[in-house]
C-alpha cells in the first residue's frame, strides 16, 4: 500500500477484484510452481526454454517466449520484494 501510495479499503478492493489463482492457472498458457525449492523452478524454466526451441510454430514460439519473460520478471519481482 505504501509502494503505491494507497489506503487500505482501495487495497482490499483491488485483492478482491483479482481472479482466483485457480482460474488464472485455466486460463494460462504455461504455468510455473514457484512454491518449491529454486532449483525445481529453475528445472520448470529450463523445460519451458526447451519446448520454445523444440517448437515448429512462431506463434507457439512467441507465446511461449512472452510466458517465460513474465515468469522471470516475477520471480526477478518476488525475491527483490521478499
Amino acid at each position: 500500500m505504501k509502494r503505491n501510495g494507497i489506503e487500505e479499503p482501495a487495497a482490499v478492493d483491488m485483492i478482491n477484484s483479482q481472479l482466483s489463482l485457480e482460474i488464472k492457472k485455466k486460463l494460462a498458457n504455461v504455468v510455473i510452481d514457484n512454491s518449491n525449492t529454486i532449483d525445481e523452478t529453475q528445472k520448470q524454466v529450463t523445460s519451458l526454454i526447451q519446448r520454445l526451441r523444440n517448437c515448429n510454430s512462431w506463434i507457439s514460439r512467441r507465446n511461449v517466449f512472452f510466458g517465460v519473460s513474465l515468469i522471470v520478471a516475477g520471480l526477478i519481482y518476488f525475491f527483490k520484494n521478499k
